[in-house]
């Protein structure tokens, strides 16, 4: 199968090797993150670097992109594109102005017809190791389905199929600002009881945000949003020997608990600093997350505190100090 893969972001270095058994042509997309606008990124022998115009011939493409190139290389990709193509993305964002999913940013800039989310708890550790390795496909489409079980179709790989594209996308995303409170609670050391509250509150909050985006509450219990937090905010990621490939959430959380000793107001811009685009791409998500709670008149006080934290309002010990005086109410 010919299958075209566009970006280096989020899961690019798990699908290359995911994909291994096939020809897969690599488009960087527009604005590659380099300094010279020239794409260096290494590929393994059976990915080709190309030329847009090259990825009308192959029926199914992968994008891996952050969010803020997802809109102008969307833009490029209609040119060459028709409706016959299948889109599939593995951003875990939203666009930062518009709130906008990922599949509703393709959708109006291509003329595809059928999309779909890759996302779950694969990452490229796993995946080079020969472990085994799970996801979910989330697509309106059946078609769309069919095909990415077919292209991920290497040993020991799982991918389940699901069809609340909106409530997967809204889940993947909402899951990452819960992982980042995980990595800040875990760093001070208060227990793993805490732990366990802040990812099962924190997965009952992320269902409400779910629901208020037109998706199914079951969805924020499945791989895109549970499967995402668990990953996210596991040891494993927390201790730095994660793949490079994924949100490690949860460590740029710890990274407030490590710098307490400087002033409040400069450690976001610290961690933004040395962490670069991931934690830019999280801190702007949450940022553009801040306007929820009072558009929709819900409760979401980890998603509140967070607001907060990334501000440099208060300091992680205060954050967490006020979600455990935060009145208690029926589950």
């Amino acid at each position: 199968m010919k299958i075209g893969l566009v970006g280096n972001g989020a899961r690019f270095a798990a699908l290359t090797h995911l994909l291994r058994n096939h020809e897969v042509s690599y488009w960087p997309g527009v604005d590659p993150p380099s300094t010279n606008g020239d794409d260096s990124t290494e590929l393994p022998a059976h990915v080709e670097r190309v030329e847009l115009e090259a990825l009308k011939k192959t029926p199914l493409i992968f994008l891996c992109l952050p969010i803020h190139r997802l809109r102008p290389t969307g833009n490029q990709l209609g040119k060459v594109l028709t409706g016959r193509h299948i889109l599939v993305h593995t951003t875990r964002n939203l666009e930062l102005s518009t709130l906008y999913t990922p599949s509703r940013i393709l959708g109006e800039e291509t003329p595809t017809l059928r999309s779909g989310f890759l996302t779950g708890p694969f990452n490229a550790t796993d995946a080079l190791a020969g472990r085994p390795s799970s996801g979910v496909c989330v697509s309106e489409f059946d078609e769309v389905h069919e095909l990415v079980q077919s292209a991920l179709d290497a040993p020991g790989v799982r991918v389940y199929r699901a069809k609340d594209l909106s409530g997967a996308e809204a889940a993947a995303a909402y899951s990452r600002v819960i992982a980042m409170l995980v990595g800040v609670g875990r760093q001070m050391e208060l227990g793993a009881g805490l732990e366990a509250t802040l990812l099962t509150r924190g997965l009952a909050e992320t269902a409400k945000f779910v629901l208020y985006r037109g998706g199914y509450e079951s969805t924020a219990w499945g791989l895109a949003g549970c499967g995402n937090l668990f990953l996210d905010a596991s040891s494993h990621n927390l201790n730095g020997d994660s793949s490079t490939d994924i949100a490690c959430d949860a460590k740029i959380g710890a990274e407030f608990i490590r710098r307490e000793a400087a002033k409040v107001s400069d450690v976001p811009g610290s961690i933004r600093r040395d962490f670069g685009a991931g934690a830019d791409n999280l801190f702007n998500l949450i940022q553009s997350l801040a306007r929820v709670p009072q558009e929709s008149g819900l409760s979401l006080p980890i998603l509140s505190h967070a607001v907060e934290l990334v501000a440099g309002e208060r300091s992680a010990a205060e954050i967490v100090k006020s979600l455990l005086e935060f009145p208690v109410y029926y589950e």
